[in-house]
C-alpha cells in the first residue's frame, strides 16, 4: 500500500475500495508473522542438536570409512599398476620378436 501511495498519479480516493483487502493481508501476515516467532522460539527452545561427543563420533566414524575407501583404492591402484606393466612387458615382448 505505500508504494501505491507514493506512486506518482495515485490518489487516496483510488485505493478506497481496496483499503479493506489491504488491511486484511496486513493481519493476516501479522498473524502468520507471530506463528512463525513463537515456532522458531519453541525450535529454539528444543534440544534437537547433537552434543558435542555425538558430533565428534559422528566426525570420527567419517573419518574411519574415508580412510577405508582409501586404503581400497590405493590397494585397487597398485592391482592396477601391476597389470599394466605386465601388459606393457608383454606388449614389449611381442614386438622385439
Amino acid at each position: 500500500m505505500a508504494l501505491a501511495l507514493s506512486h506518482p498519479g495515485m490518489q487516496h480516493g483510488k485505493l478506497g475500495g481496496n483499503s479493506g483487502i489491504s488491511s486484511q493481508n496486513v493481519q493476516s501476515l501479522e498473524q502468520q508473522n507471530k506463528i512463525l516467532t513463537t515456532r522458531w522460539n519453541f525450535l529454539k527452545d528444543q534440544n534437537n542438536s547433537h552434543s558435542d561427543l555425538d558430533i565428534k563420533a559422528i566426525y570420527e566414524q567419517y573419518v574411519s570409512k574415508m580412510n577405508q575407501e582409501m586404503k581400497a583404492l590405493n590397494y585397487e591402484q597398485e592391482n592396477l599398476e601391476s597389470e599394466l606393466t605386465k601388459v606393457l612387458s608383454t606388449m614389449d615382448t611381442f614386438r622385439s620378436k
